[in-house]
């Protein structure tokens, strides 16, 4: 079920399929992409608990193999609407018989959207209600439309950041889409703005790790229409389109952690930025996009 509310500027459209925003219009300007299945079935998917292929399907946790599939399971999943005013939707997930087949912990999952002016702003609650400490990781998936208006072109976006270093981009294994992080494919120095090309996707995802900034803005060539996504504690970044569509839309992509290395044990524990909860405590995640 889809459920929208709206101000001035922005109008949010967030289904209960998993609390994935499907539409976000700006001064009656759409700028997510439309979950076309032509390009991509998906708009803003949440990654929960893992980001990205697990090898051979499978993952040990405790002792035992659970079968999760890429990019996790809670995309999939039916939300509650637990809270709707006039600008702020909250929907919540709750472990069950089904969930516990696969990841062996009692959580629940709690997701906030809330809109001011030309901001819509999200908190993510990991709440770990397992007696027992509880893994993850956690990933957006963000699909912006890209052009925005007819006579723009793709190539005519960039993005731009502040950052102090050079940022390598690792090799995406296309046979398994395992990260080999033995090989670095490219650097990337966000002083200068990366400029969209489709040929930059021929081998998947750019993948950063370790990236020093939280904030970053993808604009037309005259900085006059794009967004400024901000995502705290993120300490890895993918971009993606799928390629060779030529698909009308980029991925900005905040993940506390990634598919699995090329070369990993198949513990989940070992997995890249694995996050520990402890029993009956919380994680909080942030993010926002800001519209102009």
């Amino acid at each position: 079920m889809l459920h929208t509310i709206k101000n001035e500027s922005i109008q949010l459209t967030v289904s209960t399929h998993g609390a994935e925003i499907k539409s976000i219009i700006y001064n009656n300007e759409e700028r997510m992409h439309d979950s076309n299945p032509k390009y991509w079935n998906r708009s803003a998917p949440l990654l929960f608990p893992c980001i990205g292929t697990i090898t051979n399907g499978s993952s040990i946790i405790e002792g035992c193999s659970y079968n999760l599939p890429k990019h996790g399971f809670i995309r999939d999943q039916e939300f509650v609407l637990t809270n709707e005013t006039q600008d702020t939707l909250e929907f919540s997930y709750t472990s069950n018989s089904e969930s516990l087949k696969i990841y062996p912990y009692e959580f629940k999952l709690i997701v906030s959207y809330t809109i001011s002016n030309d901001t819509v702003s999200s908190n993510v609650q990991v709440v770990n209600n397992s007696s027992k400490e509880m893994m993850y990781n956690f990933g957006l998936h963000p699909a912006f439309k890209t052009p925005i208006r007819e006579g723009e072109t793709f190539e005519d976006y960039k993005f731009i950041t502040q950052s102090s270093k050079e940022h390598p981009i690792y090799k995406v294994e296309l046979s398994n889409g395992t990260i080999d992080f033995r090989t670095v494919m490219k650097k990337v120095n966000f002083k200068d703005p990366l400029v969209l090309d489709y040929e930059d996707y021929k081998y998947d995802a750019l993948v950063f790790d370790n990236i020093d900034f939280d904030t970053l803005t993808l604009t037309n060539k005259d900085e006059t229409r794009g967004v400024t996504f901000t995502f705290e504690g993120f300490p890895m970044l993918g971009i993606w389109t799928p390629y060779p569509k030529n698909a009308p839309f980029i991925c900005i992509e905040p993940w506390i952690g990634c598919a699995d290395p090329t070369v990993h044990t198949g513990e989940f524990k070992d997995k890249t930025h694995v996050q520990v909860i402890k029993p009956n405590e919380e994680h909080i995640i942030k993010y926002s996009f800001k519209f102009f």
